[in-house]
């Protein structure tokens, strides 16, 4: 036999052999790696090629092996679910409908709610998470599961829900309780339990993720408190750190501080830095503004704002009258002034505002003589009518006294000042002369009786020098 044929038997009995060894027992061998090399790419997270083998061997005619089925099944389905695939929610659903006792069910419906919670779904997180056994859950699993669920009902609107969440892990020390103590917080903030908010915000205060968030819904529970040293001690130092949009909410909370604490030369910075970069500053915040040039001595300036700001029925329109009118008067411009105390005194809405108005209009309207004195009168009874107690009612009885000495209606003047009891010495001086020339009155009207009872009157204060 020479080479050449040798070879070439030696071949052909390799290709027999081969075949031999390609028979049924092989084939399962091969079924078998199927799965094997599927779960290790598995753990590898090679996910795609593990999906492909998997699914391989599921479609196998030959395998009859159900433990093995049912385990490529879910772990294809997981696979699916960490790529985002469009079929990972059909591919789970499936595993869970075909293996109703399965000891995964749980691990499914949990992985299911974390799918859709990573891809923002929010609504079928929560369905998902709610047919979870939290009973089978533990440690960090749990804390995850609290924390998610938590956040998903309340980007859904369920903030009564996601409270009860977050609660659960808010006191516990894991790496999801300062999230949680902050979207707990966060709705305590917007359910307006601003106790509990500014508790759990300040246990943020120093967190190395929340830390330069919490301090800025801090002063905002302040200022809505009212706590107006509180908002002075943090607020300045925040503005080293805010943005632009931050940096004008703070300007208005330093400026209202230091506005209600009178302090209206720094209000007047701030507010002014409020109203300059504010998309749109209100009725009242114009307001506080106009009030500050007022008590700051700009005077063209706050009647300027004032004007602008215009007039309603409202408490704000009351004092804006007032205010102007106490402008005007230091502009030298007594007849606008008496026009806005007048527009003051109309208001109801500040008793004590209606009041200084009211005495500050009829006192205009004596002074100026803008107005028939009947205004005058008719004012300074109102007042009387409405406010006898008051510290300026004997101020008011001397104006009114002079008013109807001015027309001369000596007997009205002098039922005004039978109304006061104590009188003192100017009114007493007004008293002896206006007895006197209505003793005269009388006297020309032959009222004789009548003329000596008010010449007796006006002796009882002749103490006065009284030059006709």
């Amino acid at each position: 036999m020479n080479r050449k044929t040798f070879i070439l038997i030696f071949s052909s009995l390799l290709i027999f052999l081969n075949q031999i060894s390609s028979q049924v027992p092989f084939l399962q061998r091969e079924i078998g790696s199927e799965f094997n090399r599927g779960m290790e790419l598995f753990n590898k997270e090679k996910y795609p090629a593990a999906i492909r083998l998997l699914d391989s061997f599921i479609n196998s005619d030959d395998n009859s092996n159900l433990i093995n089925v049912a385990d490529a099944e879910y772990y294809s389905a997981v696979a699916s679910l960490k790529l985002f695939n469009a079929d990972a929610e059909y591919r789970m659903v499936t595993y869970i409908s075909a293996h109703p006792e399965s000891p995964r069910i749980n691990d499914s419906r949990l992985l299911l709610g974390d799918y859709f919670y990573q891809t923002k779904n929010y609504r079928k997180a929560v369905s998902y998470y709610e047919s979870v056994n939290r009973q089978e859950l533990k440690g960090d699993k749990l804390t995850e599961y609290f924390f998610r669920l938590g956040y998903s009902l309340y980007i859904k609107g369920d903030q009564s829900r996601a409270l009860l969440m977050f609660s659960e892990i808010k006191d516990i020390d894991t790496e999801y309780t300062p999230p949680a103590v902050y979207y707990f917080s966060q709705i305590a903030y917007e359910q307006k339990m601003y106790q509990t908010a500014m508790e759990g915000f300040m246990r943020l205060k120093d967190d190395e993720t929340f830390g330069n968030i919490v301090p800025f819904y801090i002063v905002q529970i302040l200022y809505l408190r009212k706590d107006y040293d509180g908002i002075l001690t943090m607020a300045p130092d925040l503005l080293k750190s805010a943005g632009k949009v931050r940096s004008i909410e703070l300007y208005r909370f330093i400026g209202d501080a230091y506005y209600y604490k009178e302090n209206y030369k720094e209000a007047l910075t701030y507010l002014e830095k409020y109203s300059a970069g504010a998309k749109a500053s209100g009725r009242e915040d114009k307001y506080q503004l106009a009030y500050c040039y007022y008590k700051t001595g700009e005077i063209d300036k706050a009647i300027k704002l004032f004007l602008e700001i215009g007039v309603r029925n409202d408490l704000i329109s009351q004092n804006i009258w007032n205010v102007l009118g106490d402008c005007y008067i230091q502009k030298g411009d007594k007849k606008r002034a008496q026009f806005a105390f007048g527009e003051a005194s109309k208001m109801n809405f500040d008793k004590k505002i209606r009041e200084e108005s009211l005495f500050n209009y009829a006192k205009l309207t004596y002074e100026t003589g803008y107005s028939p004195f009947g205004e005058a009168i008719a004012a300074f009874e109102e007042y009387i009518e409405n406010y006898p107690g008051s510290e300026r009612i004997q101020e008011v009885y001397d104006y009114l006294v002079a008013t109807y000495m001015q027309i001369r209606n000596y007997k009205a003047a002098l039922a005004s000042l039978d109304k006061i009891s104590n009188k003192d010495a100017r009114l007493q001086e007004a008293y002896q002369r206006v007895a006197f020339f209505r003793g005269l009155e009388l006297f020309k009207n032959m009222e004789i009786d009548a003329s000596i009872d008010m010449f007796d009157k006006s002796l009882k204060y002749q103490k006065y020098n009284m030059s006709l």
